[in-house]
């Protein structure tokens, strides 16, 4: 539960602060940013698994990956990317598509 509330609660603030941001300065950087924080999540816990440090240590990588915004400023800046190049007509195609992409491709088998 407490790496769950490390991730998140950044990422809700930051995901709300750069869903203005990404209107006037472009997609890109807001899409970008969580896959930066995933890699360095993904690096912090190696060196936890490697070197057997605390788990503590896994607290403060989510905390870092939450910064970056996670999974909510990724979904958000997708479906804004969705909305922007998309007419109104099959925007909520296009949506349904990209959600069920999503869906199929994580399930478990």
């Amino acid at each position: 539960m407490l790496i769950s509330i490390t991730s998140q609660t950044p990422a809700i603030f930051v995901s709300l602060l750069f869903g203005a941001w990404t209107d006037k300065n472009g997609r890109r950087p807001a899409l970008i940013l969580p896959v930066i924080g995933l890699i360095v999540h993904c690096v912090i816990q190696l060196f936890v698994m490697y070197f057997n440090l605390t788990l503590y240590i896994l607290v403060l990588s989510t905390f870092i990956s939450g910064c970056c915004g996670s999974f909510p400023l990724a979904l958000q800046t997708s479906f804004a990317y969705i909305s922007d190049v998309t007419t109104q007509e099959n925007r909520i195609f296009r949506v349904g598509e990209w959600l069920d992409y999503g869906t199929k491709h994580l399930k478990i088998k």
